[in-house]
């Protein structure tokens, strides 16, 4: 009995494991290109943190003096560096594998709905895209059977025509 409690155990603890690792769901990253992907976030967290009370500094300074205009220009310059970090960020083998998943999530998820909507439209009795490719396969289909039996019969004729002259 202690034996198959252990058994059970060491089965929910892969699985509340396998469930937790990112590689899961990111597939093959190596340690080094996580610990670059950790590295890169707390270097964009510093970044930013510096950023924004350099920022902050700068604005609160330009608004004392009544200068809108330097404070407009150091905002913007704030965003181009915010836009810069973050790019920085999104160079990294993680992020990009992480939003590669997210991405196929997203694919899954619009293809449930396109189901549970053809199924509920079929239910009503409306044509569902699904059944309007199915027919216009169909109609490309038929047309086509149609002239060959009509290539078919025509020559069938021409050989009754050739035979009773």
């Amino acid at each position: 009995m202690l034996d198959e409690f252990a058994k059970t155990f060491k089965a929910v603890n892969d699985f509340v494991a396998t469930l937790i690792d990112p590689r899961t769901y990111l597939g093959d990253i190596s340690p080094d290109e996580f610990g670059e992907f950790y590295a890169d976030v707390a270097n964009c967290f510093f970044r930013i943190s510096t950023l924004n009370a350099e920022t902050y500094a700068k604005i609160i300074a330009d608004m004392q003096r009544g200068d809108a205009e330097s404070a407009l220009n150091t905002y913007l310059n704030y965003i181009s560096k915010m836009e810069d970090t973050f790019a920085e960020l999104m160079d990294n083998a993680v992020v990009a594998a992480y939003i590669n998943y997210l991405n196929r999530i997203y694919l899954r998820s619009l293809l449930l709905i396109q189901n549970i909507n053809n199924a509920l439209f079929h239910s009503m009795g409306l044509a569902t895209r699904r059944d309007i490719i199915a027919l216009s396969e169909a109609y490309v289909d038929l047309k086509g059977d149609i002239k060959r039996e009509t290539r078919r019969i025509l020559s069938e004729i021409r050989k009754i025509k050739e035979g009773s002259k």
